[in-house]
């Protein structure tokens, strides 16, 4: 500003116009822009439990240069943290959001999360930590298959409140074993297991299974489920489609 000043005095002066500059003030503009750094401000984190599947929800009023949100999970009597996902940030943003991120496929027991929040320079800041329990079902219970009618895999999901031996097999509608998706210990929980039936033909197929106290070395049930399988129908081919079962059996 001052030199800036100086080039105009000496300006009018070299031009005789000494008393004009008198008379009046020469401003040179200056713009200066400050701004405030906005905080990644978590204003909330909380968790929903769905048989074995947790559901992480948090929310932000504010965020600056953020690049995201590291999450982390530890297991009751570790002392390891794992890193599990990482949902990207909104960068700079004024505008209050809201992330979710599920876990599924967790074993009975009691876990830890918090979320790692950095920023695009690699600083981080953590979050408080939050705690819940995935509890066992308090049944044995078979569930209908998903989807049905299906063409050529569907999922099979069962569940166990102590771990047993389980035989979950497929036998067509006349009692033929077609194969055994499962046949040994399973720990207790929420399981699910996957059938390929790309070689087989269309039809009405069942899936009756069995749990085995491994503590009193008996069958304690057996449950039985029917499936559907409906190949792509060609022009000299006519599928006579079954009644389907009722969606679950539980004991």
């Amino acid at each position: 500003f001052f030199q800036a000043e100086d080039g105009i005095r000496d300006l009018v002066r070299s031009r005789g116009l000494g008393d004009v500059y008198k008379r009046q003030v020469v401003t040179v503009p200056v713009s200066m822009r400050i701004e405030d750094e906005v905080p990644v401000e978590l204003t909330s984190f909380n968790v929903n439990t769905d048989k074995n599947s947790v559901q992480l929800i948090w929310s932000t009023a504010t965020e600056t240069n953020n690049s995201g949100f590291q999450i982390e999970r530890k297991l009751s009597g570790s002392n390891e943290w794992s890193n599990i996902s990482f949902v990207s940030g909104k960068g700079t943003s004024t505008e209050a959001s809201r992330y979710s991120y599920q876990d599924n496929g967790l074993v009975v027991g009691k876990y830890t999360y918090r979320l790692k929040q950095v920023d695009f320079d690699g600083k981080f800041e953590y979050s408080s930590i939050i705690e819940v329990d995935v509890n066992a079902p308090d049944k044995y219970t078979l569930y209908q298959n998903y989807p049905n009618p299906f063409n050529p895999t569907t999922t099979i999901e069962y569940s166990l409140p102590e771990k047993a031996d389980v035989t979950i097999s497929i036998y067509t509608a006349i009692g033929e074993l077609v194969t055994t998706l499962v046949n040994g210990s399973v720990e207790a929980g929420y399981q699910k297991v996957t059938f390929n039936a790309a070689s087989l033909t269309s039809g009405t197929y069942i899936y009756p299974v069995s749990y085995t106290h491994l503590r009193a070395h008996e069958t304690v049930l057996d449950l039985v489920c029917r499936l559907l399988l409906e190949k792509k129908k060609t022009p000299r081919q006519q599928i006579i489609q079954p009644d389907i079962v009722t969606n679950q059996t539980q004991i």
